[in-house]
């Protein structure tokens, strides 16, 4: 019985090399940065547990001689938050008010005087509740950009209580709002967008500028007279600035987040504490 066998050859071209070298380079720069940001998140995390665990020692101490107790949210310093009482009861025995105290130190040499509005431990506002019609006249800002994941609703698509209330009072102020979200989800930026009845812009892809303009576009406002709020530096903070406009960095709403924000957030709260340490140690 004859037996016919039929072989095949394949060409290999330098073009094939090339692409399959790249492809080779891409998959293993991939495991590379997987690995960094892998450690940076564990690292993180074991900082963090180290600080509180610290803290909480120093807050035992305390506690034993004041016979009180000190309770806070996993967000929060535990120590940190205990100064902060402390403090809070010596300023009720005070005669003085914050701004009588503030201006009572004011000499012909002072140029510049900081008042902030943050969290004590991470640098934030806590909510955009807390963005005060005051606050945005002194820094003369005339419209908001608003994030909507965490910053707006929560991960399960709620908005807090009080937002609405919120936006109507700086609308009827005539502070023009403009939604800029990341998220590709249409339905769920346009249903936000129409509880606020405020215009929108989805699947904006910041740091990037298009969406920011677009909205400054809208407001018909200069960029300095606007400001970005949102609860993440890689996107909000750092596409404020590209397009320069005042980057707001409000805490998250909720815990929990998407995969993508949840690799990013020790990341985000390690500068954040940096930074807030350099300008500690610029003031000592």
């Amino acid at each position: 019985m004859n037996q016919i066998l039929v072989t095949e050859k394949l060409y290999v071209t330098p073009e094939l090399k090339r692409k399959k070298k790249i492809y080779k380079l891409n998959f293993i720069l991939s495991i590379f940065f997987v690995c960094i940001l892998t450690s940076l998140c564990i690292y993180a995390e074991y900082d963090r547990n180290k600080e509180t665990e610290i803290s909480n020692d120093i807050l035992k101490d305390m506690n034993k001689e004041e016979n009180d107790d000190t309770l806070v949210s996993e967000t929060e310093n535990s120590l940190i938050v205990k100064i902060t009482q402390d403090v809070a009861k010596e300023a009720e025995n005070k005669e003085t008010t914050a701004k009588e105290e503030i201006e009572s130190k004011i000499t012909d040499k002072t140029k510049v005087v900081g008042i902030t509005h943050v969290s004590n431990v991470l640098g934030t506002i806590n909510n955009v509740k807390e963005i005060t019609l005051e606050m945005l006249e002194q820094n003369n800002i005339n419209g908001l950009i608003l994030d909507v994941d965490n910053t707006l609703i929560d991960f399960n698509k709620k908005m807090p209580e009080g937002i609405k209330e919120w936006a109507e009072n700086l609308k009827q102020n005539n502070i023009k709002l403009y939604i800029v979200s990341n998220s590709n989800h249409k339905e769920k930026v346009e249903n936000t967008a129409k509880k606020l009845n405020i215009p929108y812009t989805y699947f904006a892809k910041k740091p990037l500028k298009s969406g920011l303009n677009k909205a400054k576009k809208n407001m018909g406002l200069p960029s300095e007279q606007i400001a970005v709020v949102g609860d993440q530096i890689f996107t909000d903070v750092i596409g404020a600035n590209r397009a320069k406009m005042f980057p707001i960095l409000v805490k998250p709403i909720d815990e929990k987040d998407i995969w993508a924000t949840r690799i990013k957030r020790p990341i985000e709260n390690k500068i954040i504490q940096k930074y807030l340490r350099q300008k500690e140690q610029r003031r000592k």
